[in-house]
């Protein structure tokens, strides 16, 4: 959960400085240290993330489109990593 939130955040914060970056090499990466999971896990969890920063009112990454079914610990996680960021 951990690598996926903190991969999305890396993601996001390239998309908003305006530097380029692909969404299958970051999968690809994030798959190898979650082993076991499929692309399309990776990129649902990531549409997850979207819909917990959608819920606080932040910016998300338009390729990843919000989905439904969020994880409690999900939120709690998005929410620990992007709290201090937003406090600031």
């Amino acid at each position: 959960m951990e690598a996926a939130v903190q991969d999305y955040l890396d993601m996001l914060a390239l998309e908003r400085s305006g530097k380029t970056y692909t969404k299958k090499d970051h999968n690809r990466v994030l798959r190898l240290q979650l082993q076991g999971r499929s692309h399309g896990s990776v990129e649902f969890k990531h549409q997850n993330i979207s819909a917990v920063l959608a819920g606080m009112g932040l910016p998300y990454i338009d390729g990843y489109k919000p989905r439904g079914n969020v994880q409690a610990l999900l939120r709690e996680v998005v929410g620990e990593r992007v709290s201090p960021l937003i406090d600031n």
